[in-house]
């Protein structure tokens, strides 16, 4: 049943076939406008052949003149930042160095003393208040208030010892 030859009449009809025509067509459909029209003979010598085209070369050239404005601006956004890391290094430089060149100035020596003084007395009383259990907030208040009025105190004593008596170098 399987290997006889069927009948024409049985088998199915022949699919429809496209005719393949090979010739050239000297005029193109422009697909981008709403109707068919013709387009001139040296048309695919042409570089840009349709509006779409022309708008995606317009819209590369844009995107590159971004990509360009954006390094520049990464460029002087580095510039800048190793700029101002110079400065700051310069700067913190020349207050380290002021500071060596008056570490002998009795006034530098005190202050230094003081603090460290002061850091050590309230670090021990706050913690033998808090180990007794007595350690509160209006006595943390009072001891930052009793600190910013020494601190003023000193600032003001220094400062006239570094005017009258010890100027810094």
């Amino acid at each position: 049943m399987l290997n006889r030859p069927q009948k024409k009449r049985d088998r199915a009809p022949e699919p429809p076939q496209v005719k393949r025509d090979e010739n050239n067509a000297s005029n193109l459909v422009d697909v981008d406008s709403p109707h068919v029209s013709t387009v001139p003979s040296d048309f695919n010598a042409q570089e840009i052949k349709t509006k779409t085209q022309e708008a995606r070369v317009e819209l590369e050239k844009e995107q590159e003149e971004l990509k360009k404005k954006y390094r520049e601006g990464k460029q002087k956004a580095k510039e800048t930042a190793r700029d101002v890391s110079e400065r700051a290094q310069e700067a913190a430089a020349g207050g380290y160095d002021k500071f060596d060149r008056n570490k002998s100035n009795p006034v530098v020596i005190g202050n230094m003393v003081l603090l460290t003084a002061a850091s050590a007395g309230l670090a021990y009383g706050a913690y033998q208040k808090h180990l007794r259990g007595a350690l509160t907030w209006e006595l943390v208040a009072a001891w930052t208030g009793g600190i910013g009025a020494l601190g003023l105190f000193d600032y003001y004593v220094s400062r006239w010892f570094f005017q009258n008596k010890y100027p810094p170098k």
